[in-house]
């Protein structure tokens, strides 16, 4: 069982961007009560963060991650999980868990943006769509996704996870995030799925 992060006294310091230990005593805050392998990964990425880390920090992090990265993809939340995505994009033990690490952070921020933009429809995060589809081209000419019939939603997932099959690091990071951004019910994913379900429904 790994030891706990002991309760820290004091309300959240004000910091710089440069104050490291300000910035390592709230992070102990933050996770007070949880595993201390969660706050060291933490502090890690903070420092690898600003301009100049420490030599000997990037292969840290890296050893943090090869030892312990079924624990660490368990047991971090979905925020903490996709900055250590970030992080181990640049700094990973391989080059599989670095491309993941990209993978899963691009297509985190993908759905920040789009989620974010959707939130000015009026329509709740949960809710369908009620109107039909506008015919309007789409940027670049693209073709619309076929809601019905296409499967870029599942060959984007498909793509990612297989590119990290016999990789420990990516497979746990695959294993936890994949199936929480597919399922989240206020997300892209699933909504798509329910208008497939949908129609399929109305087809007979």
């Amino acid at each position: 069982m790994h030891e706990s992060v002991p309760e820290a006294d004091g309300p959240k310091e004000p910091a710089a961007a440069s104050d490291f230990a300000a910035k390592s005593r709230n992070l102990a805050r933050a996770f007070a009560g949880q595993p201390a392998i969660l706050l060291l990964n933490a502090r890690l990425i903070s420092l690898l963060r600003r301009r100049n880390p420490p030599a000997h920090i990037p292969r840290l992090f890296a050893d943090l991650w090869s030892a312990h990265a079924d624990d660490l993809a368990d047991l971090h939340d979905a925020r903490w999980l996709i900055s250590s995505c970030r992080t181990l994009a640049d700094f990973g033990p391989t080059e599989p868990s670095r491309i993941t690490g990209a993978e899963l952070a691009m297509l985190a921020d993908m759905v920040k943006l789009y989620e974010s933009e959707r939130l000015f429809s009026g329509t709740a995060p949960e809710d369908l769509f009620a109107g039909k589809r506008k015919p309007a081209p789409l940027p670049l000419d693209l073709d619309a996704f076929a809601i019905g019939a296409g499967d870029l939603d599942r060959s984007i997932a498909t793509r990612i996870w297989k590119r990290a099959a016999g990789d420990p690091v990516a497979e746990a990071l695959v294993s936890r995030l994949i199936p929480d951004i597919l399922g989240d019910p206020r997300g892209l994913f699933l909504r798509l799925r329910r208008m497939r379900d949908r129609r399929r429904m109305r087809r007979g």
